[in-house]
Order: structure tokens, then sequence, then C-alpha cells
């Protein structure tokens, strides 16, 4: 018998990129449903593992998508701890919004954000040919605004009172980055 293998789409130092896979469908939903979590994503109703099953199905890429999403894999504990997303893509533009989860919160304030980031940046500069991202961060997300710092990406714009949650309008920072064309 065939020993069983994880297949990884993209291999970083801590983390690696993997298809969103069935058997972690009820992580998905768990991940949406903390409280923790959803302070700082944009889900204000709760979800179930038949909507999540639904989400994944849609997420299939078949080459003219505007959507893709990747599970974060922990290389050293081998499990799922998010995911991360290119979204809104415009094959034309060469532009896309990014997004991420760290849905497991044992793995917060430990690099991992930075390292989705860095990995999803390469994979939409370097293999999509992509020119530009975008990404909308929740300004109370200290975290992930110290990521779009430290990795450089650009302050273009504040949407003030754009996310209504935890009882409150916030304001959305609009962080940009273009690849580097010599």
């Amino acid at each position: 018998m065939a020993s069983k293998t994880l297949s990884y789409f993209i291999i970083g130092e801590r983390i690696a990129f993997r298809p969103l896979k069935e058997k972690n469908i009820h992580l998905y939903s768990k991940w949406v449903n903390n409280p923790k979590n959803r302070a700082f994503i944009p889900y204000h109703f709760p979800t179930t593992y038949e909507i999540r099953q639904k989400w994944v199905q849609r997420q299939q890429f078949n080459g003219t998508t505007s959507k893709i999403i990747l599970e974060i894999w922990h290389l050293h504990d081998k499990q799922a701890i998010g995911y991360a997303q290119l979204d809104e893509i415009s094959w034309i533009d060469r532009k896309a919004t990014m997004g991420y989860i760290i849905g497991e919160n044992q793995y917060w304030k430990k690099g991992l954000g930075t390292e989705t980031i860095q990995l999803l940046e390469t994979y939409a500069f370097e293999e999509l040919n992509l020119r530009k991202l975008k990404a909308l961060v929740i300004r109370d997300n200290l975290a992930s605004v110290k990521v779009f710092e430290k990795l450089n990406y650009r302050l273009e714009g504040v949407l003030e009172g754009e996310n209504f949650n935890l009882g409150n309008f916030r304001d959305v920072f609009i962080f940009s980055k273009f690849k580097n064309i010599e």
C-alpha cells in the first residue's frame, strides 16, 4: 500500500498552501463563526457545514475564475490553520484583492500572517503575472495592519465607517502594492 502524502501547492518556511479540502469544511465554518475571528472579517451571519460545503464547491478553479482560495497548512503541526485568497481578480487589469484568515487563534502573533501574505504576493506577481494587489483591512485589526505595513504596502485610502461590527461602524484601510517592474 502506498503511503499517503500531502499535496502542497506552494511551500513556505513554516506554512504551505493547499487546495481547499472537503474534509476541512468543518474548520472553515468554525473559523468564520468564531467571535474572535469575526471581529476582523466581514462575516455578519452564522454559517453551517452545508453553506461552507457549497462555498468550497464554488471555489473550484476553472481558469476563468475571479477568485482563488487556498488553505493555509502549518508544516510542523501538520494541520490546517486558515485560508488565504485572491479575490476580484481582473485578468485584463492584472490586479486582485487579497485577504487571509488565521482561523486557529493559537497561531496568532507568530508571524504566520506575514508569511501568508509574502507567499500569496509571490504567487500573484510571479506565477499569475498580476501587477497590483489590494487589501481591505479593518482599522482595529492591528495585527493585519502591521503585516501590510511591514511588507511595504502603501495606505491608499480609508473607507470611513465602512464596516459595522461589534456594535460600531469601523474604518477600513485600503492597502496596495505594485509588482516591481524593472
